[in-house]
C-alpha cells in the first residue's frame, strides 16, 4: 500500500513523520501498524498482530512514496488503512485492503448411502474466502444436480465448505465438484473416479459379514453330505453282513441234511 508526498529539492529525513493505521469500522478503533518519527522507525505503539510482519520500504521514501508492506497476510488484515504524513504540512490518504483465499485444496470421499444397496454419496470439502458457489457437473455438464451444501467458519476466518451429492453410480458417468470464487473469478474443481474408488467402510463390513456366513454354509453342507454318505455306507455294510449270516445258516443246514441222509 502506497501514499505519496512531495520531495522537491531532496528529502529532509529528520523533518519526516509517517503513520500507518488500520481503521476497524466494526470496533471503531485504530491499530497502529507502523510509524516513522523524525526519520526514525518508532514501533513503540505497534499493534502486536503486526509485529514482524509490517515494514516501511525506506528507499521508497526518497522517491516521495511511503510504501507499507505486510507479509504473511491474514484475513483479519482486511479493512481500511490510513496513511498520515507530516512533512512541511500534513496530509493523509485512506487505502482499502481486501484479502481473499483460494479454494485450491479440495478433499473428496465416497460412501455408500445407509439403507440403500445402490445409492452412493459423493462429498467434497475445502477452505477459503469469501464464501464460494458450489455446483456439480455430470460428464462435464451442469445437469441440474441437487447437492446438499453447508459451511462453517474456522478460527482463522476461513469458510469451511462441504458439499454432498447423492447418486446411483454408472460406469458411463463421472462427476465433478466445482468451487466458484466470484470475487477472484477463480474456479477450482475435483473429478470423482468412481471405478477407482476404494471399497467403503460399509462395503468392507458387508464383506466381513457375508464371507464368514458363506464359509459356515459350505462347511455345514460338507458335514451333512459326509454324514449321509457315512450313514449310507454303514447301512450297506450291515445289509451285507445280514446276507452273509443267512448264507452261512443255509450252508450249515444243508450240511446237517447231508449227514442225516447217508448215501445207500
Amino acid at each position: 500500500m502506497t501514499c505519496t508526498f512531495p520531495v522537491a529539492g531532496g528529502l529532509r529525513m529528520k523533518d519526516l513523520k509517517v503513520y500507518w493505521h488500520q481503521i476497524s469500522s466494526s470496533q471503531m478503533v485504530e491499530k497502529e501498524i507502523y510509524a516513522v518519527d523524525s526519520g526514525k522507525e518508532n514501533l513503540t505503539l505497534q499493534d502486536v498482530s503486526y509485529r514482524g510482519r509490517a515494514t516501511l520500504l525506506k528507499d521508497e521514501l526518497y522517491k516521495g512514496q511511503a510504501v507499507l508492506e505486510i507479509s504473511n497476510v491474514k484475513l483479519t488484515d482486511a479493512g481500511t488503512y490510513r496513511c498520515l504524513i507530516i512533512y512541511g504540512g500534513a496530509d493523509y490518504k485512506q487505502v482499502s485492503l481486501q484479502v481473499q483465499a483460494s479454494f485450491t485444496k479440495i478433499t473428496t470421499w465416497t460412501e455408500r448411502t445407509p439403507f440403500s444397496a445402490t445409492d452412493v454419496s459423493l462429498s467434497c470439502q475445502s477452505e477459503g474466502f469469501p464464501l464460494p458457489e458450489v455446483f456439480w457437473l455430470s460428464n462435464g455438464l451442469n445437469s441440474n444436480l441437487s447437492p446438499s451444501t453447508s459451511h462453517t467458519m474456522t478460527a482463522d476466518g476461513l469458510y469451511n465448505v462441504t458439499s454432498t451429492l447423492q447418486i446411483k453410480p454408472s460406469s458411463s458417468q463421472n462427476y465433478s465438484c466445482v468451487f466458484w470464487n466470484r470475487e477472484l473469478e477463480e474456479r477450482t474443481m475435483k473429478l470423482f473416479h468412481l471405478a477407482d474408488e476404494e471399497p467403503s467402510d460399509l462395503q468392507r463390513s458387508v464383506l466381513l459379514f457375508i464371507v464368514p456366513i458363506c464359509l459356515i454354509a459350505i462347511i455345514s453342507s460338507s458335514a451333512v453330505v459326509f454324514f449321509l454318505k457315512r450313514k449310507s455306507l454303514c447301512a450297506c455294510s450291515k445289509k451285507k453282513m445280514n446276507q452273509e449270516t443267512v448264507t452261512d445258516a443255509v450252508s450249515t443246514k444243508h450240511e446237517e441234511s447231508c449227514q442225516l441222509n447217508p448215501p445207500t
